[in-house]
């Protein structure tokens, strides 16, 4: 179901359960909130939206970046990272490197116990 939420700016969503739902306070901060009933996506959304809120800031701020970095050395950056996209992927790659588990040495887990 497609659906749209007026939120600051309007907000078009595509709901897979539009039977769920959820509550969000309308006006955080005001002493005069509301609390309002709404679809199970938009309080989805508003729980996450500052999530993509950062993100957007981060991709503004690589974006600007590389836009500097290309204009004071453009021969360095044209080897490097050719287009924009290049420097994203290669951003997002060292921060998934970042996140990702220690690999665990097969050798040092419990055994598993055997069922008959």
């Amino acid at each position: 179901m497609a659906s749209c939420w007026r939120d600051t700016k309007p907000v078009m969503l595509l709901i897979h359960d539009p039977d769920g739902v959820g509550a969000i306070n309308r006006g955080p901060g005001n002493p005069e909130q509301q609390h309002v009933w709404v679809p199970k996506a938009i309080e989805d959304y508003q729980r996450h939206m500052q999530g993509l809120d950062l993100f957007d800031q981060m991709m503004s701020a690589a974006h600007n970046a590389y836009v500097i970095a290309h204009d004071n050395n453009p021969e360095v950056i044209q080897l490097k990272w050719p287009q924009f996209q290049d420097l994203a992927e290669d951003l997002i790659e060292n921060y998934k490197a970042s996140r990702a588990a220690p690999l665990t040495n097969i050798e040092n887990l419990p055994p598993v116990p055997r069922t008959t």
